[in-house]
């Protein structure tokens, strides 16, 4: 009888064993791959944020460069450097027309470029923080 004790208890705790052993691999395992799937969904997450927002910078840049493009915005805010930094004075302002000569004083081109952007902020409300 005690030789069937002692293959009972050495096959409980054999068996045991294994199944604890069984139990923590497959723990480590999932765990693994749990993490690997969070991993994986917060790269795909993320690729397609910065896609969202690099189209937003790049419309952004657009606007921006359409507002800055403007020949009265270009010309208002030359005078206003020519005036604090004498020594700027850029090509494109030398060779296209001045609006100055459309204008009185430069004072009413700095108001008409005023208004100008005004009313780009009126236009596009989310662009331009009041």
């Amino acid at each position: 009888m005690k030789l069937r004790h002692k293959i009972a208890g050495r096959a409980f705790f054999f068996g045991t064993f294994v199944i604890l052993s069984l139990s923590v691999f497959y723990y480590i395992f999932s765990y693994h791959q749990a993490v690997e799937k969070v991993l994986r969904q917060g790269r795909m997450c993320a690729a397609a944020l910065s896609g969202a927002l690099d189209r937003h910078l790049q419309e952004a840049g657009r606007t921006a460069f359409a507002i800055a493009s403007a020949p009265m915005v270009r010309h208002a805010t030359a005078a206003s450097l020519s005036e604090n930094f004498p020594f700027f004075l850029s090509r494109e302002l030398v060779t296209s027309p001045p609006l100055i000569d459309f204008v009185e004083k430069p004072e009413d081109l700095l108001f008409l470029a005023r208004e100008y952007l005004l009313l780009q902020q009126r236009l596009v409300p989310e662009w331009f923080m009041v």
